[in-house]
């Protein structure tokens, strides 16, 4: 085995927030050299994020930076000064891939956009991340989750038909931008290895989240009305969450030829002819009627019990996971998913794998980095810095980066 698929890449991640550097951590997890560049002294805005161990604050061990820089290099530059800029141009004209989420016009505003950057590096890859992308009537909106979330038209769909819209319990749109612009990005390197010319990806986190919609926007094209939401309710019946002894089940009473398995070790009450159909289980009565036999039943077992159960009739039941519930995962552990690390001020934790799995080039699984902590092995390695220099820039920006917090400027 190799050490993994993409271990001849090197990616610079300038990126901020969760698209970006969720992208970044795709690259590092297949064996790409990603070098996250951060401002001196404050690095990357999740470093704050946490949660904390212990109801610390420590910015090197805050559990969304763990996560989403997981196998990165850091590297302290300051890009307000132009030695910082020079510095991250000289870098690039030795990387394949630079991956950036600054407001529309501040890498130009830099001497760093796409035309710098391919004078340094004609085989550059730019992947730009913004909320709404670069042009447009939206294009200088400031962006936020529940903002992109609602836009896409996921929030329309999402809860109770007679509640307020829900927004998602996690950050979704710009995981599933982070994942578009990993895959755009290689779609790019692709053409850079035919063609030997870089070029510039646009991920939208707007437009990655909208794509998600499937049928709803063909749906609406066709048939001329929106969806609507409908909660847990579904066509079949029953199908959706239910509470029980210890949490929430899912009941998943499909496809409609394994019916007669739910009333065989539910309740053989549930075999009426009246339940026959699918077209008889969604009447409004009949449906009240089913639950009344179906809830008692759950209310007296266990969630992994119900489960089990349903699973040994040929039944797609499941149940409501808590966090501990998937750390500790009988299938997630048997298949490596979390990897026990040591980290020098997050101490020991288990750490979510990759996605996917590769055989013969398996996921990197390493820790997060400290801020500034590679800067002698890269500012060195790479562009053959001495140690006096090094020293000289970090002390140089620390105090610089400290200024402009004090003057409200960064």
């Amino acid at each position: 085995m190799s050490d993994g698929a993409l271990d001849n890449l090197r990616v610079l991640d300038v990126s901020q927030g969760i698209a970006g550097p969720y992208c970044g951590r795709l690259f590092a997890g297949m064996g790409a050299e990603v070098i996250k560049v951060e401002p001196p002294g404050v690095g990357d805005v999740s470093r704050k994020a946490g949660p904390f161990p212990d109801g610390g604050a420590d910015p090197d061990s805050g559990g969304r930076f763990l996560y989403l820089n997981a196998g990165k290099k850091s590297v302290t530059l300051d890009l307000e000064a132009d030695a910082g800029r020079d510095v991250l141009r000289r870098l690039a004209a030795n990387s394949d891939v630079l991956i950036e989420s600054f407001p529309l016009g501040a890498m130009d505003g830099m001497g760093l956009g796409m035309d710098a950057l391919q004078a340094a590096n004609p085989m550059m890859v730019l992947t730009s991340v913004t909320f709404f992308g670069r042009d447009g009537p939206y294009s200088g909106f400031r962006g936020e989750e529940i903002v992109t979330y609602a836009l896409s038209g996921a929030m329309f769909i999402s809860g109770e038909p007679d509640r307020e819209p829900l927004m998602s319990g996690v950050p979704i749109t710009q995981f599933v931008a982070g994942q578009t612009a990993f895959v755009a990005t290689m779609g790019a390197l692709f053409h850079v290895q035919a063609t030997g010319s870089g070029q510039r990806v646009e991920v939208s986190v707007h437009r990655a989240m909208a794509d998600l919609m499937e049928n709803h926007f063909v749906g609406s094209n066709l048939v001329g009305r929106n969806m609507v939401r409908t909660g847990n309710r579904h066509m079949n019946h029953p199908w959706g969450p239910y509470p029980c002894k210890d949490g929430y089940v899912a009941v998943i009473c499909g496809p409609p030829s394994n019916w007669p398995a739910v009333a065989e070790f539910i309740d053989p009450r549930l075999g009426d002819p009246r339940f026959a159909t699918v077209a008889d289980r969604v009447k409004p009565e009949n449906r009240d009627a089913i639950d009344a036999i179906l809830r008692p039943w759950l209310m007296e077992r266990t969630k992994e019990e119900i489960c089990r159960l349903g699973q040994e009739h040929g039944l797609a039941f499941g149940y409501m996971a808590t966090p501990e519930d998937v750390v500790n995962s009988a299938q997630l552990d048997f298949r490596g998913y979390f990897v026990e690390l040591e980290h020098p001020k997050a101490g020991p934790f288990r750490s979510p794998g990759g996605p996917f799995q590769m055989v013969e080039t398996p996921w990197q699984n390493a820790m997060a980095p400290l801020l500034g902590e590679h800067n002698a092995e890269v500012l060195g390695g790479v562009l053959g810095l001495s140690r006096v220099e090094i020293a000289r820039m970090e002390r140089e920006w620390t105090v610089e980066t400290r200024v402009r917090g004090e003057r409200g400027i960064a």
